[in-house]
């Protein structure tokens, strides 16, 4: 009897049984899958319609998606899965590339391109764009095929060339016949026939050679390679409804303060402020106007991530009409606070942020024709939410308080400052309510749990102390600020709803 180690045997056994597991729920999501896909439209309908499919599918679906992830390690070697891991940030530099250099868009308008033609669009140099190319499409970010399709703009300047040669061959023969007389134009149609005989031969000989050469083509041979969107790229299209291309710019941003990981690891200082100098992300924005813009254009995009109608679904109370204000602390933009009061009549809003980001939502909503007629409903207000008085006082019992992704940013002594804060603005308004929108850190096996886990990583680069939370620790910053927590709601999205109320 064969002795199986006992490492091999278990990843044996792991792999066939998640292999069941994939097969299993494979054919139970195969058809609402394959629904959701046709009505897509090639790639750049809201994938917020997702959200109507049943808890089940989700569930399921995220629980596969998470076996999928963890199968790596069980059933490829350990040093070969290590490397892999230490090659993840290639990955990401390929994602940044083709963002920055505005592929996506071009493949949108073109239809699929040769590396040539991109490399011409982009002003890039085309063996190393191609060559990214060729490393998204492993990634699925790009299509890669050998000459099946080309763009319409390379197709009418091909037709333009050969429509160029034939004028010019004819005008040649043309004059050439001039010139011979009659006798001349015998001897020269003999020789023009001879040389067509000889032609037929080599032109033969050259197709057999390109045939030869094609079947020992690759998929991965980077000659006569078009490139063509996917539902991947399609999301860092300006025109998609959950375009994330800011995000994914604001995380390039972070590439150089992630470096400095491993020395803010042995000093326990914030990796960001070694990066830049001395100088916190904040003050770093402040004094750069250009990077405030960034960070607020990747906020406005924050939608994708924690869509606004998972969150309404969770909390109806934000759409129903039965809170009488909503007010969004720390909201940027306005584009949640927007979205609640576009499905209501008779609720108000209320947005709250640093003076220079409350005039930009002021002018932004002023000039949005669907947000402008909102605007009768809604206040701005500038301020720090950790001065006193600044965040907007309840006016009313029922209002709803919302922080949307901003305890993440903060240490849990500056979240406390915030939640009092908060809850010094609500006063005796016993029946109003805070609703804090985050990633909090639950089950491991859920779809989201390495985005939760590496989003505190990204906080502990950016912001040192700051952090994604547990429920627990989430539970004990509340009780220190005047709240109790009441539930945790789940979405249909990366973030769940922690709701609370004043005590």
């Amino acid at each position: 009897m064969i002795a199986v180690p006992e490492p091999v045997f278990w990843a044996a056994a792991a792999y066939i049984a998640a292999s069941g597991l994939l097969l299993a729920g494979l054919a139970v999501l195969a058809a609402p899958a394959l629904v959701i896909t046709r009505r897509r439209s090639r790639y750049f309908e809201d994938w917020n319609e997702a959200l109507h499919a049943p808890w089940f599918f989700w569930h399921v679906g995220g629980f596969l998606f998470r076996i999928q992830e963890l199968l790596g390690n069980y059933v490829l070697p350990a040093p070969q899965r290590v490397c892999d891991l230490a090659h993840s940030h290639f990955r990401a530099q390929v994602l940044f590339t083709i963002n920055e250099l505005g592929v996506p868009d071009l493949l949108r308008k073109h239809g699929p391109m040769s590396g040539a033609a991109l490399a011409a669009a982009t002003g890039a140099h085309r063996e190393y764009l191609e060559r990214v190319l060729r490393a998204a499409s492993r990634m699925g970010l790009v299509t890669m095929a050998h000459g099946a399709e080309r763009s319409s703009s390379e197709q009418q300047q091909q037709e333009q060339q050969q429509q160029q040669q034939q004028q010019h061959e004819e005008e040649g023969k043309g004059q050439r016949e001039a010139k011979a007389g009659k006798k001349g134009k015998q001897q020269q149609q003999r020789v023009e026939e001879e040389e067509e005989g000889r032609r037929e031969p080599e032109q033969a000989a050259a197709a057999a050679r390109q045939q030869q050469a094609r079947r020992r083509r690759g998929p991965l041979d980077l000659e006569g390679a078009v490139f063509g969107l996917t539902q991947l790229s399609a999301v860092l299209c300006e025109d998609h409804p959950n375009c994330v291309a800011a995000m994914v710019s604001l995380f390039s941003d972070h590439c150089g303060p992630a470096s400095e990981l491993l020395e803010g690891v042995r000093s326990g200082r914030t990796p960001y402020e070694l990066w830049s100098g001395g100088r916190s992300h904040w003050d770093h924005m402040a004094a750069e106007p250009e990077l405030l813009a960034r960070f607020n254009r990747a906020m406005t995009q924050f939608n994708s991530l924690s869509p606004v109608e998972a969150v309404f679904t969770a909390c109806p109370a934000l759409v129903d009409g039965s809170a009488p204000r909503i007010v969004d602390v720390g909201g940027g933009l306005g584009a949640f606070v927007g979205a609640a009061l576009a499905r209501q009549r008779r609720a108000r809003g209320a947005l709250f942020d640093m003076p220079r980001v409350a005039a930009a939502a002021k002018k932004a909503w002023r000039a949005d024709p669907g947000k402008r007629e909102l605007m009768a409903r809604v206040t701005f207000h500038g301020g720090s939410f950790f001065d006193a008085g600044a965040v907007p006082r309840a006016e009313a019992d029922g209002e709803i308080y919302v922080l949307r992704e901003i305890l993440h940013d903060w240490s849990d002594a500056d979240s406390i400052r915030i939640l009092r804060e908060v809850r010094a603005a609500i006063g005796a308004r016993a029946r109003c309510r805070l609703l804090i929108v985050e990633a909090v850190l639950a089950s491991a096996m859920r779809s989201t749990a390495s985005a939760r886990v590496n989003g505190d990583i990204h906080m502990l680069v950016q912001y040192g102390d700051a952090k994604e939370r547990t429920e627990a620790q989430f539970c004990g910053l509340l009780e220190a600020s005047g709240f109790e927590m009441r539930r945790v709601v789940p979405t249909k999205g990366l973030f769940l709803v922690v709701e609370a109320v004043p005590v």
